[in-house]
């Protein structure tokens, strides 16, 4: 497997949001609506990674 750490953008707000609503993710990560997590993802004060599998296609977010 070849793990690449990635600019995470809108098509993966489902995976986030479904991540920090797992049993005890709220205490290390919190919670946001996705209203709040699209703005996050425009200003310059919150960037998002998400962790792929780099042998497997990805979209473009």
């Amino acid at each position: 497997m070849n793990f690449e750490l990635v600019r995470a953008g809108e098509n993966d707000l489902p995976f986030i949001m479904a991540t920090e609503r797992r049993e005890g993710y709220d205490a290390l990560v919190g919670r946001w609506d996705e209203a709040r997590h699209r703005q996050a993802l425009l200003d310059d004060a919150h960037a998002y990674f998400v962790g792929v599998d780099g042998s497997e296609s990805r979209s473009a977010s």
